[in-house]
């Protein structure tokens, strides 16, 4: 049986580094698009041009989960723009 991400829609946090990074250049590589969130903005924007390569339609938020009413507000923008994710 096999498995295809390509098309998926798949939102990220901690996207920036790590094990979120490396998840959201795996996925796009595979042509799923990725939603990508994490504080830092300077190393998104580095992630999110890798992603781009393979995934054009991915896209990124810099916010800090940790302030709830940022998260509605965030989680809403990426429904808007990445449409129905897949897994969240």
């Amino acid at each position: 049986m096999s498995y295809t991400m390509a098309g998926r829609r798949v939102l990220i946090t901690g996207a920036s580094s790590g094990v979120g990074a490396a998840l959201a250049r795996r996925l796009a590589a595979q042509e799923a698009v990725v939603g990508l969130i994490a504080r830092r903005r300077d190393r998104l924007d580095e992630v999110l041009a890798d992603c781009r390569r393979t995934s054009p339609q991915s896209a990124m938020w810099a916010a800090d989960l940790g302030d709830t009413s940022a998260a509605g507000r965030l989680a809403l923008q990426a429904w808007h723009t990445l449409g129905a994710s897949t897994y969240w």
